[in-house]
């Protein structure tokens, strides 16, 4: 294969598999500009690929980067790390977009993962930027730590099992690959990074609403007079509690996550955390309120319900420190590429609308360093006045 020809397409998008293809045929870069569209077309090239050649929609990357990328892959799919496939060097963020080619922009994927990256569905994994970086980071400690190993067996000085002591403390140590998006917890739906919450707010009274006043009437002697008298089983704070209780639910709206295991290892005691505040009106709980009772009769004793609830530790925890609260949701272990769906939602509301930027921590036991994942929540809200006896 002549090196000039396969590096002048693979630099201009082509995969390995076409380029070397088009250059066994005896075509050239030069060539191919020659030719006219149908004819590019009978060649199986595509569209995208047709412009470049022929209009220079895009600059090629450079010969260095190009060579360092490759090379530091060992030409190899960061993703499936199948060597028998062609592969393509993909932008992450696509350079009609970003107008780079820098490095931190590329990665090395197969043609089927390369359609996988331009692919996306609503029930599926997709192999998003961050998943992209993810699986670059691992392939790459991997070929460092491989790279470790066998320079140290090249050495006769050193025994095999001296080999493996020497690579195992020299190598950067390899890390699992994990991924976390927003998800609908009850239809099992990947939402993305980023979300949208519709929610009602009601102001809350600036004045307590009164006790609960129910008159109950009764006669008096045979003079048919009757007298009012309030309902003694009817608890004094209904109005009160059903206010905050129509308040919260308009407000709070439920989201759960799903994270995903991308490496060929067990992931132990995964669990995410988030930090924010309750400042500029946003309310986070891990549970939403019980509808109030209306008389004391209905009111179920705490010792007695939580005999009756299910004594085990929950998955989604949200607790508040003054004005600062943190969310944590314990997904156990993960096992090699799969995902994990939280059963159990948190509850999120803003007073006012706003884009809400948040920092998802993930944690586990042969994590060396927690993972970051950037997370977004628009609120779109409608204003409602307070609420009033008559309106509850």
């Amino acid at each position: 294969m002549a090196q000039k020809t396969f590096n002048a397409l693979t630099r201009r998008g082509f995969d390995s598999e076409t380029a070397n293809r088009l250059d066994q045929a005896g075509h050239t870069l030069n060539s191919l500009k020659t030719l006219k569209e149908n004819a590019l077309r009978l060649l199986n090239i595509r569209e995208e690929l047709i412009d470049i050649i022929l209009r220079e929609k895009r600059p090629p990357i450079p010969s260095k980067t190009m060579n360092k990328v490759l090379f530091e892959s060992r030409y190899t799919c960061y993703v499936c790390r199948n060597k028998s496939r062609g592969i393509i060097v993909h932008h992450i963020h696509e350079y009609s977009d970003s107008r780079s080619h820098d490095e931190d922009n590329l990665v090395v994927l197969c043609v089927g993962d390369h359609n996988e990256a331009h692919t996306t569905r609503e029930l599926a994994l997709n192999l998003t930027p961050d998943r992209l970086r993810q699986s670059k980071k691992f392939w790459l400690e991997l070929v460092k730590q491989l790279d470790n190993r066998e320079a140290l067996s090249a050495n006769p000085e050193y025994s095999y099992q001296s080999i493996n002591q020497i690579a195992d403390s020299v190598a950067i140590v390899t890390a699992p690959v994990m991924s976390l998006q927003f998800a609908d917890h009850e239809n099992r739906q990947e939402l993305g990074n980023s979300m949208k919450l519709s929610s009602l707010a009601y102001v809350k009274p600036v004045t307590p609403l009164p006790d609960t006043q129910v008159m109950q009437w009764r006669d008096i002697g045979k003079s048919g007079l009757r007298i009012g008298t309030s309902e003694p089983l009817v608890r004094a704070d209904y109005w009160r509690e059903k206010e905050e209780y129509i308040r919260l639910t308009s407000l709070l709206r439920p989201v759960a996550f799903v994270i995903h295991n991308q490496s060929s290892t067990l992931v132990p005691g995964v669990r995410v955390e988030i930090i924010g505040s309750s400042s500029g009106g946003i309310t986070v709980t891990d549970q939403l309120p019980d509808k109030p009772a209306y008389r004391l009769i209905d009111v179920i004793p705490p010792n007695i319900y939580d005999r009756l609830s299910l004594q085990r530790e929950p998955q989604t925890e949200v607790v508040y420190h003054g004005s600062q609260w943190t969310i944590t949701v314990h997904f156990g272990n993960v096992q090699p590429k799969s995902s994990v769906w939280a059963d159990e939602p948190f509850y999120i509301g803003s007073t006012t609308e706003k884009s809400l930027e948040l920092e998802a921590v993930i944690y586990a036991d042969n994590l060396p360093e927690p993972g970051k994942v950037k997370l977004t929540i628009e609120f779109e809200i409608e204003n409602r006045s307070p609420l009033t006896i008559d309106d509850l």
